[in-house]
């Protein structure tokens, strides 16, 4: 049996698998594909993920609030986006 860990990575795996196929900027417009990736940018955000320009799944720093994920949004003044981690991964 597999620990927990490992089912995880996986599991990660597997979605992000999946978001990278869904995600591939050649299905949609660039109107359609831009306002996806902002909306599924939200949910994965929380999870320390971001789906790139290229629609490929990247590694993010983790949001812990609705302002960090998103662009423009600000608390006390300062802004939050959501892009690449800026720590080692």
């Amino acid at each position: 049996m597999r620990c927990s860990a490992h089912r995880t990575g996986t599991m990660s795996a597997t979605i992000s698998s999946f978001i990278n196929r869904a995600m591939s900027p050649g299905n949609y417009s660039p109107q359609s594909f831009s306002w996806r990736r902002d909306e599924l940018n939200v949910v994965l955000a929380f999870s320390g993920f971001y789906v790139r320009e290229d629609g490929i799944v990247g590694h993010a720093e983790r949001a812990t609030t609705l302002y960090a994920t998103r662009p423009g949004w600000t608390t006390q003044g300062r802004p939050w986006k959501v892009g690449p981690c800026t720590e080692k991964c």
